[in-house]
């Protein structure tokens, strides 16, 4: 049986880098191809029960379960140190916490704005 969740969660915003030069240069087809090798490299690198969601034309979001900072941070680092030799295409990435008490719309903006600083 799964224990109950401890209320807390996190979530990664990702957004590849220059997406649209990457369409224009080399065809739709091709980039839907690169989406999909996109989803599949964050879904090898969380856990199974975890989300990966396409949120934009070139955007994701992993939102993980029963993660505190710590643990989020973690995933961050693994997916940032497996980008260079197993991602599709560069990306950037943000983070955001959430708690059980907290507006879920706001972790997730965190999590989108400061994909844009890092």
């Amino acid at each position: 049986m799964r224990a109950q969740p401890k209320g807390e969660w996190g979530c990664i915003y990702l957004d590849i880098d220059h997406f649209k030069q990457y369409n224009d240069k080399n065809g739709h087809a091709e980039g839907d191809a690169v989406l999909v090798k996109m989803a599949r490299f964050l879904m090898r690198h969380v856990r199974a029960e975890e989300a990966v969601v396409r949120v934009g034309g070139d955007e994701f979001l992993v939102v993980l379960c029963d993660s505190d900072e710590d643990q989020t941070e973690h995933v961050v680092a693994r997916l940032s140190a497996a980008a260079p030799t197993s991602a599709p295409v560069p990306f950037f990435d943000g983070v955001g916490r959430e708690k059980k008490w907290r507006d879920v719309s706001k972790t997730l903006w965190f999590a989108q704005t400061t994909s844009c600083w890092r």
